[in-house]
Order: structure tokens, then sequence, then C-alpha cells
């Protein structure tokens, strides 16, 4: 990702607790699949004491509407 320090910012999205700690993360990205770019998740991970919280299903949920405004439209993959 170091190249894309500019895209980065705004498709890592974090999670955090009332005192600024980190504890979700997902980072929304693409790869390229023949001749179009693709929209993939590469990484989602929530700590283990905030699991259970529903904060995976609202991070992915704002992963998706990241993607959907900022590559349009379109099929997502998630990778193991």
């Amino acid at each position: 990702y170091i190249q894309y320090l500019d895209k980065l910012e705004r498709r890592c999205i974090f999670v955090e607790n009332e005192v600024g700690m980190k504890v979700a993360t997902i980072t929304n990205w693409w790869n390229y699949t023949k001749m179009r770019r693709d929209p993939w998740i590469h990484w989602m991970a929530v700590h283990p004491q905030y699991q259970g919280l529903g904060l995976g299903k609202g991070i992915v949920f704002k992963a998706m509407n990241n993607i959907e405004e900022l590559d349009g439209d379109s099929n997502v993959v998630f990778v193991k």
C-alpha cells in the first residue's frame, strides 16, 4: 500500500473505542482481473475484547458503502 498512501486514507477504516484505541479495521482495495479493476475487501479484524458487539457487521457495511462511493456499483471479492 505504501505507493498509494493517498488512496489508503480513504480505503482503510477504523473503529475506535471511547479512549481512541483502534478496536476494529477493514481495508477495501482493488485487484486487476484481466482488463478491469475489481474492488476487494482485503482484510478485516475486530479486537477479541470487542467481538460480538456488531462492530464487524458495521465496519463491513461502511466498507461496502465506501466501495460504492469510490468504485461504483460492482461486485466485490472477499479475500480469505
